[in-house]
């Protein structure tokens, strides 16, 4: 089984599309932040995630629960979320958390045991919400007018230009693997 979680009006072939207004005739009428999945335990191979993880607030952390709940292991999640440094972000009332890459890789359970063995201060999120995803990919989608500008700059200078200014990433695609 598939999930398009958040499906709204974009519906995917393959994919049963999840979504909590009856306007967008999911498949699964779903409050994913609030309830219980109608879904199996380990029954999904593939979900996708786009445009969804950055309006959660508290209820993030139960819906990262039943993703892990009811994918198989090895079941690959791919997540789309608009760069916290970009307009697309900061507009949009309804976002309520940024999503990072170094975000997702806290519920890595490996990622939280290597940070703990060396003396990190991140929170051990994998381990304390039992789950554990792995980050097998991310790739940052730039504004059209910094792509040429990039290929000629250093991976230093154009980390700098990202650390130190805004409407640079428009946003961030994370495939995370499920690991049971």
């Amino acid at each position: 089984m598939n999930l398009n979680i958040g499906s709204g009006y974009k519906r995917i072939d393959g994919f049963l599309n999840v979504d909590f207004n009856p306007d967008c005739k999911p498949d699964f009428l779903v409050d994913v932040g609030k309830e219980t999945w109608p879904m199996e335990d380990s029954s999904v191979e593939k979900v996708i995630v786009h445009h969804v993880l950055e309006h959660f607030g508290e209820d993030f952390f139960h819906v990262m629960q039943e993703l892990y709940r009811v994918c198989k292991d090895g079941a690959i999640i791919d997540v789309l979320v608009p760069f916290p440094r970009h307009d697309t972000f900061l507009i949009d009332p309804t976002h309520r958390r940024p999503i990072l890459p170094a975000t997702l890789a806290m519920f890595s359970k490996k990622h939280n045991r290597n940070d703990i063995e060396n003396g990190g201060r991140e929170t051990p999120i994998g381990i304390m919400y039992d789950v554990d995803f792995e980050m097998i990919d991310f790739r940052f989608t730039l504004e059209p007018s910094y792509q040429k500008r990039f290929q000629t700059l250093t991976e230093e200078e154009c980390q700098r230009i990202v650390n130190e200014s805004f409407n640079v990433i428009i946003e961030t695609q994370i495939l995370l693997m499920v690991v049971k």
